[in-house]
């Protein structure tokens, strides 16, 4: 056991006889101790489906959408075809999100989750007609009631995009295989990412204005990325270890950024997060901490993912 993860089992130890900290968990008390629990095993990776029990096409005929698994969190969608002009799926509920998706691949299924809980979700095919001109080719209305609140943030989507043949994956459970306690897993999967991966300033400038997304085997192997390749990385071990992780995006004080949150089951969101460096429960932020930035301003949440 490495020194810097002794020492966070120590403050771990510690923060949890501490009532929360500041925000929403103000009067949190948290528990010292955490039962100890079986390893999650790949056979019981949550992944999508598409049963096809429920499906819809828009009327351009180019996107179909299977919206049998919404109580697990997400819809899958797909390209039947190139289209011809560029093609958006958009996600709203009860007019709040306004998440606008493109779509990546071709006559093959891409999974978008119901990140904002249970409710009316608005779901709508947009096509490009000109410039930032749209037109609706689908809508549908989906009275979605999850299984639970933190069931979509257990499963892969195209931005936390993952299955068993990742190697992101694999090196998830065989980093943990040892851990017999969630706190040890998420440690031991968040000192990896802070220790192993640094910050790609060239990228950074090349991305600036547009929106890439994260390829999570891509970070692993090349050892580097951008905030949101971070968080996109360690999302997907934590999830692949039966861990409730929501990837988040918005504004600090310094830049837009993403990190993350986890559910611990029985405890809650712990929001904000833990850093290793400090003695009290804060954000889970692996690109600060990775590029020992001891950032302790606001961060203000966008987009769950």
């Amino acid at each position: 056991m490495t020194m810097k993860f002794r020492r966070f089992l120590c403050f771990l130890t510690a923060l949890l006889l501490i009532s929360g900290c500041a925000g929403k968990e103000d009067g949190k008390k948290y528990p010292s101790e955490y039962e100890t629990s079986p390893n999650p095993k790949m056979s019981e990776l949550r992944l999508p489906s598409s049963p096809g029990e429920q499906v819809a096409v828009d009327s351009s005929g180019l996107v179909q959408i299977d919206y049998s698994n919404t109580s697990s969190g997400y819809l899958q969608a797909k390209l039947l075809r190139k289209p011809e002009k560029r093609m958006r799926l958009q996600i709203t509920k009860d007019g709040v999100g306004n998440i606008a998706y493109d779509f990546t691949k071709e006559n093959e299924y891409e999974t978008f989750p119901f990140e904002q809980g249970s409710g009316t979700y608005l779901v709508k095919v947009l096509e490009n007609r000109s410039g930032k001109t749209y037109t609706i080719t689908l809508t549908l209305s989906l009275d979605v009631k999850l299984e639970n609140e933190r069931i979509p943030f257990l499963y892969p989507n195209q931005t936390v995009n993952y299955d068993s043949h990742t190697a992101a994956v694999k090196k998830a459970f065989e980093l943990t295989k040892d851990d017999d306690t969630v706190l040890k897993r998420i440690a031991t999967l968040y000192n990896y990412v802070v220790d192993n991966i640094s910050y790609d300033s060239k990228k950074a400038k090349e991305v600036e204005d547009i929106y890439v997304l994260p390829v999570v085997d891509e970070t692993l192997e090349s050892k580097k990325g951008i905030c949101f390749d971070y968080a996109a990385l360690l999302a997907a071990m934590l999830r692949s270890q039966q861990i409730p992780t929501r990837l988040v995006t918005g504004n600090t004080t310094i830049e837009y950024h993403a990190w993350v949150e986890v559910y611990i089951e029985g405890k809650g969101w712990i929001n904000p997060e833990i850093l290793l460096h400090a003695k009290k429960w804060s954000r889970m932020d692996p690109t600060f901490d990775a590029s020992d930035i001891d950032y302790k301003d606001d961060y203000e949440d966008k987009y769950y993912y």
